[in-house]
């Protein structure tokens, strides 16, 4: 009888399996357009592209306002945010393939469509047809009017919801700046502080030269690269994305795209146009090589980038990860200098500091968000798992780190000696590991696993080629 009942449940369990499995490499349906547009032709197919995302659309905030942040028997003593720069122009190699390659796709797909082949709309094509290419590299790299407007309403918000943290008079004591040696971090700096200070008190900024650059903390996945190079070992690319690339899935949407535009296109172009279509979005808000996709196609390449960051810069990654302890560690310094006695000690101040402000870049975020134990993912992202994790994913890019991405940590007394923390992502508030709630107190925080991980802080045996993964070379 044992074996009449086992032979069956494993029958059952190997065709779901199966089942899975053919459920698992047909979830992505190309949509045939034959020539017919949607009823709104310009609407766009997606907004969410990875770290090229803009913050309005990562987080659907866009004005000034904010109402102030009040917990019942506390007041918010520091205010320490870390903010990825905001929306720039690409840099100098996109620059270079966006003036070779797309005016040649676009002639190839605007040619295609004259003659009969593909299946765009008129109103595409037509779109595609009034583009023109005028960008050029001095525009490398530098931050869009739109990235500066969004910055200072980013600024703004914080200073209603911490008032009394943001002062608009700006004194030495009372602000810490920091960003990297790129222009883009310090213009998102002073674009942050012209919503804050009054505008003699950030041209006084400017002028103590109060902005510290330090590459060490703020940009310290480009210099432990540059380290583990002198010593012999090269950043690989992502296995993950590279099999998701090659997978039957984004081969069968590249034979649509293909179909599609009349022309056959590689997994570089579909990619630059891909590319493109973020970029224009984020500078200006639409862009005409978006409409040559369906939001399908724009989801898998999301997913691949998605792939790229949690292998290469979160999760995949621990020494990206472990290198996060510089961040943490020095968080855990600005509340010590708040504090005037032992850091679980008495709430007695012997520094007039109120905020610390670090401008960095999407790498170092990503390193951030990973130490901080937000949006691991169980099972981790694979190549293979993208139907499972296609519209609900932990770890999305999109989300977590977009321009202008930022992650705070605000201090609070509450009653005479009672101290907490409050993180907050990106303008929502968050649970960390080993805290209570989202309000944890200082204690809980002190010793959480992302604290204690992030003692005796060392970048550069974490920058050892023989670094082990446990703190220490071997």
């Amino acid at each position: 009888m044992a074996i009449i009942i086992i032979i069956p449940v494993l029958s059952i369990t190997t065709g779901l399996l199966t089942a899975m499995a053919t459920a698992e490499a047909t979830c992505y349906k190309p949509r045939e357009r034959h020539g017919q547009c949607r009823h709104d032709p310009y609407r766009l197919p997606s907004v969410l592209f990875g770290t090229k995302t803009t913050y309005r659309h990562a987080t659907g905030l866009h004005t000034k306002w904010a109402s102030r942040a009040r917990v019942p028997g506390c007041r918010p003593l520091l205010l320490m945010i870390f903010m990825r720069h905001t929306t720039r122009f690409p840099g100098k190699k996109d620059l270079k393939k966006f003036g070779e390659r797309l005016p040649e796709l676009q002639n190839m797909i605007l040619n295609a469509s004259r003659a009969g082949s593909g299946t765009l709309c008129r109103q595409h094509v037509n779109s595609l047809r009034k583009w023109k290419y005028n960008w050029d590299e001095s525009m490398e790299n530098r931050v869009t009017s739109s990235g500066i407007r969004e910055t200072g309403e980013i600024a703004s918000r914080f200073r209603r919801m911490f008032p009394g943290l943001l002062p608009s008079r700006f004194y030495q004591d009372e602000y810490v700046v920091r960003a990297t040696s790129k222009n883009r971090t310090r213009d998102t700096a002073y674009a942050f502080l012209k919503a804050v200070l009054y505008r003699k008190e950030l041209k006084k900024f400017k002028r103590e030269r109060a902005l510290v650059v330090d590459d060490d903390m703020l940009a310290f996945q480009s210099t432990c690269e540059d380290k583990l190079e002198k010593q012999g070992v090269n950043k690989t690319e992502s296995q993950e994305e590279t099999k998701f690339l090659d997978s039957a899935m984004v081969q069968e949407m590249m034979q649509a795209m293909s179909r599609r535009l009349g022309v056959n296109v590689s997994t570089d172009d579909v990619r630059l146009m891909a590319k493109m279509c973020a970029f224009e979005v984020a500078l200006r808000g639409w862009s005409p090589f978006c409409y040559l996709f369906d939001k399908e196609d724009l989801d898998l390449l999301e997913y691949a980038e998605d792939l790229d960051d949690y292998e290469e810069d979160a999760y995949g990654n621990e020494r990206s990860v472990a290198l996060g302890c510089l961040l943490v560690e020095e968080m855990v310094d600005k509340i010590r200098e708040k504090l005037r006695t032992s850091l679980t000690g008495g709430a007695s101040f012997h520094t007039h500091l109120r905020a610390a402000l670090y401008f960095t870049h999407a790498a170092v975020m990503k390193s951030l968000v990973a130490k901080l134990g937000l949006g691991r993912a169980a099972p981790p992202l694979r190549a293979s798992n993208y139907c499972r994790y296609r519209t609900h994913r932990p770890w999305r890019s999109s989300r977590l780190v977009p321009f202008t991405a930022n992650f705070a940590l605000v201090l609070f007394q509450c009653g005479s000696s009672q101290l907490t923390v409050l993180p907050i992502l990106n303008e929502r508030t968050v649970w960390l590991p080993g805290c209570r709630s989202v309000f944890c107190p200082l204690e809980d925080f002190l010793r959480s696993s992302v604290v204690q991980s992030s003692r005796n802080c060392d970048p550069e045996k974490i920058c050892s080629k023989d670094w082990n993964g446990r703190g220490r070379p071997e």
